[in-house]
């Protein structure tokens, strides 16, 4: 292990960070469980987590935000929600980074 409690990082104060997952082919997803970062003194960096769905790449729709900030989130989608792209990211300006995404669908 490198010693990092989380898997990704963006830049510092970069303006609405993200990371996009893209599924082949389009599925019908279910639930999707997030965990922050193991560290407690950085789980504000969370602040303004969003999930958006999309079926081109392009043109993302908004399907949950965070209403606290905690060391794990589980997260149903909307049902019949079925997309190629799942963008986890902040919605605003801030440092975005996540030790886990696990995402379940049909």
């Amino acid at each position: 292990a490198d010693g990092f409690d989380f898997s990704f990082h963006s830049d510092h104060d970069a303006d609405s960070p993200y990371v996009t997952i893209r599924l082949s082919p389009p599925t019908v997803l279910k639930h999707l469980m997030l965990t922050n970062r193991k560290e407690r003194q950085f789980h504000s960096r969370a602040k303004g987590l969003t999930v958006w769905v999309s079926n081109d790449g392009e043109s993302f729709d908004k399907v949950w935000a965070a209403d606290e900030l905690k060391g794990k989130w589980e997260i149903d989608f909307p049902s019949g929600t079925k997309a190629q792209y799942i963008r986890i990211g902040l919605d605003g300006k801030g440092t975005f980074h996540l030790h886990q995404a696990v995402v379940f669908g049909e």
